[in-house]
């Protein structure tokens, strides 16, 4: 009899694992138990729906194998482990041999006076975890006049930009001192900063939020910050970070912290039935709450499962690669901003200029970048990522990294789709090189969901679609007789041009 495996949670790491789980070929008997009604998509896009930049549509992951059942709207309430059983919100027991926890993370909800929690929270406060969640908040945009949006962290900023380009006023407010606190410098943060004040998006940091003001029917019309300043406002959003889903596996008497422990292989510490993976996972290496990490845990669990093997250990690469998505706006992370101070081999060059809204922070090692942040200067972004994820030694004057590309406004040769080596990543996410997008391109994929369906380019952050889409542009050029293969409906602007090429 095949062992029967239930994975708890349907989102983007569990959906992931059951494509992992499927391609090994195992036979197994898979049980899938979602909470929400929905199949899965992928959550990091919900910033570019609210901003108007891509429809809900562009959100979805590859079906699950047909093997596999998979029950949407099932949240799974309890574990019997001593009965081997799976409980679900219907009272429908499902017998197991492995669990796979994939329940994610919730958006954390401040304990805000005036502002309760739950099916009880003050109408007008919402958060971005979820495609309702997304749709909530662009329904009722229409309507609002003005927003907080409580947290300045990576998606505080691309929600704030997404409602001020749908016509909001809107209000940051960081109670940390300076915004994107984990990715940028005190430098990059004053430059993001003041190039949020001068598109007309106010900025309060070392505030946060203090109370909550509602009116009689229980709708929020203020907020009081931290120094006492209220600001009128008929929405609040809540971007303070995320809590791990991890009271299933803690009532069931698994090992949790931050998250469920695990060994190596994703495996619980107390019970060698049980992994979990993704943002509810406390791996060796720590809880991260990345996709890419993710994806990982998800590759790691489907191997031991199928063959009970322990994975080949895989290399992370440089280190984290982190762009903001708003329009208008430019900003990239390389590695920990921690490591933007000089210390024993470690070389730090700065361009600070706020008036223009760029400021560059670059960390050399031995010839290498270790860590950048570049604000405002797409240029340069483009010049030191290529830099940093390749591994090139910089020039013997570190300086020119920063200077040389002001000089080209243009596309840098560096960033050139000629000029990328085919084994190059071009989404990390996936780990996808240019070699695999040209050999989708080859076998037809002619737009960027094409090629997503093909190699997953694409399907994590997103931020690789760019250079996804000037590959299949300069190969339009390069290879034109390619194109005379049937060419699927494109799904942007930019697409339908490199179609009609």
């Amino acid at each position: 009899m095949s062992d029967r495996v239930v994975i708890i949670g349907n989102g983007m790491v569990g959906s992931r694992f059951l494509e992992e789980l499927d391609a090994s070929g195992a036979d197994l008997q898979v049980t899938v138990l979602g909470d929400e009604p929905h199949a899965a998509y992928n959550r990091l896009l919900l910033s570019d729906v609210i901003a108007g930049r891509g429809d809900l549509g562009r959100l979805a992951l590859p079906a699950p194998p047909s093997t596999a059942q998979v029950h949407l709207g099932t949240a799974a309430v309890a574990i019997d482990r001593a009965r081997r059983l799976v409980t679900d919100a219907h009272g429908t027991n499902h017998p197991y041999d492995m669990v796979v926890l994939a329940t994610g993370a919730s958006a954390r909800i401040p304990d805000i006076p005036g502002m309760n929690r739950g099916r009880d929270r003050a109408r007008g406060v919402r958060t971005v975890r979820t495609i309702d969640d997304a749709r909530g908040i662009i329904a009722a945009a229409s309507t609002t006049q003005h927003a907080v949006v409580l947290g300045g962290g990576l998606l505080g900023v691309e929600v704030a930009c997404g409602l001020h380009a749908r016509g909001c006023a809107v209000t940051i407010v960081q109670a940390a001192p300076r915004l994107m606190a984990a990715q940028l410098d005190n430098a990059g943060a004053e430059a993001l900063a003041g190039s949020l004040v001068g598109r007309g998006i106010d900025v309060r940091t070392s505030a946060g939020v203090a109370s909550v003001v509602t009116d009689a029917d229980h709708h929020m019309s203020a907020v009081v910050t931290g120094d006492g300043s209220t600001l009128e406002a008929d929405m609040l959003i809540l971007t303070a970070g995320i809590t791990p889903n991890v009271q299933i596996a803690a009532e069931a008497g698994l090992a949790v912290d931050i998250g469920v422990l695990t060994d190596s292989e994703q495996r619980s510490v107390g019970d060698e039935r049980f992994f979990a993976i993704g943002d509810c996972a406390q791996p060796p290496e720590g809880h991260r709450g990345l996709i890419a990490p993710g994806w990982e845990h998800a590759r790691r669990a489907a191997q031991a499962i199928s063959n009970g093997s322990s994975p080949a250990a895989r290399s992370d690469g440089p280190g984290s690669v982190v762009r903001l998505k708003a329009a208008g706006l430019d900003a990239v992370m390389l590695g920990a901003a921690t490591d933007l101070e000089p210390a024993g081999r470690r070389r730090v060059l700065r361009l600070h200029d706020p008036d223009a809204g760029r400021s560059v922070a670059v960390a050399i090692r031995d010839s290498h970048i270790e860590a950048a942040v570049c604000v405002g200067a797409p240029e340069v972004g483009a010049q030191l990522t290529t830099a940093f994820e390749r591994g090139l030694a910089v020039p013997g004057d570190p300086a020119y990294l920063l200077l040389d590309p002001l000089h080209a406004p243009t596309t840098t040769d560096a960033d050139s789709p000629t000029r990328i080596p085919d084994t190059a990543t071009l989404c990390r996410c996936n780990g996808v090189t240019k070699k695999q997008v040209i050999a989708a391109f080859r076998s037809g994929a002619r737009t960027l969901p094409a090629v997503s369906a093909q190699t997953r380019a694409g399907t994590g952050c997103g931020g690789c679609a760019g250079t996804v889409i000037g590959v299949l542009e300069w190969l339009v050029d390069a290879e034109p007789q390619a194109t005379a293969s049937a060419i699927s409906e494109p799904a942007s602007r930019r697409e339908k041009d490199v179609a009609r090429r």
